[in-house]
């Protein structure tokens, strides 16, 4: 018989996770804007090599340099699209990978103060701090240890 399948809720916390993602888009905006100010200053300084060599503003270099920047531009925009929707991505799912176990424990734990029954903890496969989950269980095991 097979079980339904459950809706993977990415998030947990959204408060913490949706700023943290901002943060990586933030870093990659930043990135993205240091790498266009490159490419800007690469184009520039190939049209003052035009200028300096004599090259009238109508001579097909800088038609040429002009065509080559715009493609370039076109390109850049496209990929810095993709890369601040991957960065999201990473953001929501590593986000997702810190958030979960908090919240696993912080349910685990509301759950011991309503019904009294003291019991170990279990993070999923993958989850960050997994260290949690180990010192809890053993302050578990101690406590049974201590009431034996």
């Amino acid at each position: 018989m097979n079980s339904p399948k459950r809706r993977k809720v990415f998030l947990i916390n959204p408060r913490f996770q949706l700023r943290l993602s901002g943060k990586f888009i933030i870093l990659a905006l930043m990135n993205i804007a240091v790498f266009y100010g490159c490419v800007f200053y690469f184009f520039y300084h190939f049209r003052q090599v035009g200028l300096n060599v004599g090259l009238t503003e109508q001579h097909v270099f800088f038609t040429f340099l002009s065509d080559l920047q715009s493609t370039m531009n076109l390109i850049f925009i496209v990929v810095s699209l993709i890369s601040v929707v991957v960065l999201l991505g990473f953001g929501i799912v590593i986000s997702h990978r810190i958030a979960g176990p908090l919240y696993r424990l912080n349910m685990h734990m509301a759950s011991v103060t309503e019904t009294k029954n003291l019991k170990p903890v279990k993070f999923r496969k993958g989850d960050y701090f997994l260290e949690i989950q180990d010192s809890f269980n053993k302050m578990v095991e101690k406590f049974e240890d201590e009431n034996k």
